[in-house]
């Protein structure tokens, strides 16, 4: 079991195998209890502070009937946290992407913040952005 059947996210029929879309883009995941629902890629930054090649992702509460039928996308009403997403939910195709666009400020938070746990025995927990400030 994959945390995304933890969240009823189930992939998209039809979905094809892509790379993670510029930052901007639109995405669609369908969420059991609601349909189709949509995301947003806000930052795929190489500076971004991963090993593998991801992007800082919003998943939003909005959904619609149609993958195309896209309501206005509101920061203040996200899904879950704000989080890294990698290349592999595309390419499975829980994630397919709808429209591109570019990202603009007021589309983002103003700070993001995750919570980083040490892998050394005893080690504490920090906090940091995606840039790793």
């Amino acid at each position: 079991m994959s945390d995304l059947d933890v969240w009823n996210i189930k992939k998209i029929d039809g979905a094809s195998r892509k790379r993670i879309p510029p930052a901007g883009s639109i995405f669609t995941y369908y969420l059991v209890q609601k349909g189709i629902c949509f995301g947003r890629v806000i930052n795929t930054s190489k500076e971004l502070s991963l090993v593998l090649p991801s992007a800082l992702v919003y998943l939003y509460r909005t959904h619609s009937s149609a993958p195309h039928d896209i309501a206005t996308l509101k920061k203040d009403d996200l899904l879950v946290p704000p989080f890294f997403a990698d290349s592999e939910l595309w390419w499975h195709g829980y994630f397919l992407t709808v429209r591109k666009e570019k990202r603009k400020e007021s589309d983002c938070l103003a700070r993001h913040c995750f919570s980083v746990e040490s892998l050394w025995p005893g080690g504490q927990t920090r906090y940091q952005d995606e840039f790793g400030n």
